[in-house]
């Protein structure tokens, strides 16, 4: 699986872990990291749809056996943000908090259910305490991603140039990583610049995000804002499509996709997404 995470054989080395992981299963059903990273396997590195029904029923039969396993806190909590049930999900926020009150994952992971909601003034709060917590963080992948996030969040409430000094940052400090290309994705968009937001998609940046709902969800953002609505409404379709349903957000929170909420693509999209949110199963 880390072999996975740091992109090395990614198909082939996926395939690997889930073998070992059902061997696991094999030998006692009632491994509860074995179950976790089953449903890891399932929602991170899916590459395609995520099943989320059945990530949900992996990271609760981790967590039947062992209460306290974080990668089935912190998953189970993730199916329920791409869910829209962010109040599913608090408990095992809060445990995992609890926890693990040093760990910076678990900090996000605190930020992230207040940002799925649409409270980013609420996200910002928790999540600027990152540095406080490990000074070390600049510059590495993780930094990257925290500038992005953070990035958005302020973009969404309208701190355009506290968002643009993040994304400056993280081009001066980690200008290769993904997660700089999808902050300066962001950059492009805001500064009116659908030329620049193109560019960035070079074929292995696509590649990579087309497999991602988050991701995905956070380019249609961006092409909405830019008023781009056939790009916009193609991302969001395909972070659909990856399994992420988080209708009120998609239908009310999010302000950059306000641009496309009229479009009739759109609200033929969002009555297969409130379909799909309203039947999913806690």
């Amino acid at each position: 699986l880390r072999l996975v995470n740091v992109g090395v054989e990614i198909q082939q080395n996926r395939l690997k872990a889930e073998e070992l992981v059902n061997r696991a299963l094999a030998l006692n059903p009632e491994t509860p990291k074995a179950w976790a990273l089953l449903g890891q396997l399932g929602i991170w590195y899916a590459g395609g749809k995520v099943d989320l029904n059945k990530a949900a029923v992996q990271f609760k039969r981790a967590l039947s056996a062992d209460p306290n396993e974080p990668v089935a806190l912190l998953g189970l909590g993730c199916v329920y943000f791409w869910a829209g049930r962010i109040s599913a999900a608090t408990p095992f926020v809060d445990r995992l908090r609890q926890l693990e009150p040093l760990d910076i994952i678990a900090l996000w992971f605190q930020g992230a259910s207040h940002f799925y909601e649409g409270r980013y003034e609420v996200a910002l709060d928790i999540w600027h305490n990152l540095y406080d917590m490990d000074p070390k963080l600049p510059g590495s992948t993780t930094w990257s991603t925290w500038q992005c996030w953070c990035a958005h969040a302020l973009a969404y409430i309208q701190k355009i140039d506290e968002a643009l000094t993040l994304i400056n940052e993280a081009v001066a400090t980690n200008p290769n990583v993904y997660q700089t290309r999808l902050a300066l994705m962001l950059k492009h968009a805001v500064l009116g610049d659908k030329q620049g937001a193109l560019q960035e998609l070079t074929p292995d940046f696509y590649e990579y995000t087309r497999k991602d709902p988050t991701w995905s969800h956070r380019i249609a953002s961006d092409f909405a804002f830019l008023n781009a609505k056939e790009e916009a409404l193609d991302w969001l379709e395909n972070a659909v499509n990856l399994g992420h349903i988080n209708y009120p957000l998609f239908a009310e929170k999010d302000p950059f996709l306000a641009n496309i909420r009229n479009e009739p693509r759109f609200q033929k999209l969002m009555e297969r997404v409130k379909y799909e949110w309203e039947h999913f199963e806690e």
